[in-house]
Formats: structure tokens, sequence, C-alpha cells
């Protein structure tokens, strides 16, 4: 639900986070997911904050080669 979004330039804008109460609220995901939403977002925020994106990139661009 929530969205990480890499800009060319670097530039870093998470959204949707907003959408992740009414999910809540609905049924459509539990407290436990939710939670486990948050801590995967700050996890993934933490390796990009450190610049480890291309780590996780080099993987996925393996791929694109083919």
């Amino acid at each position: 639900l929530a969205d990480v979004i890499i800009y060319p330039d670097g530039f870093v804008k998470v959204v949707d986070l907003d959408e992740m109460v009414p999910a809540l609220e609905c049924g459509g995901i539990s407290m436990n997911e939710l939670k486990k939403a948050l801590l995967s977002c700050n996890a993934l925020l933490s390796l990009i904050y450190n610049g480890k994106l291309p780590e996780l990139t080099k993987y996925i661009e393996s791929f694109e080669s083919l």
C-alpha cells in the first residue's frame, strides 16, 4: 500500500502511507501486517539512505540484460 519512489536524480519520496489506515479499519490488512509493512518500509529507506540501493537493484538489472 505504501510506495517508495526513487527518481533518477536520487530524490526519494514515500507516498500512500495514509492508505494503510483505511485498509486496517476495513479488515483489508491485519495489525501484524501493518506493523510488518511499516518495518519493511523503514528497512528499505535505511538501505536507500545508506547508499545500499545498488546492491538491491543489481539483481533486478541482471535480468534486464537477458
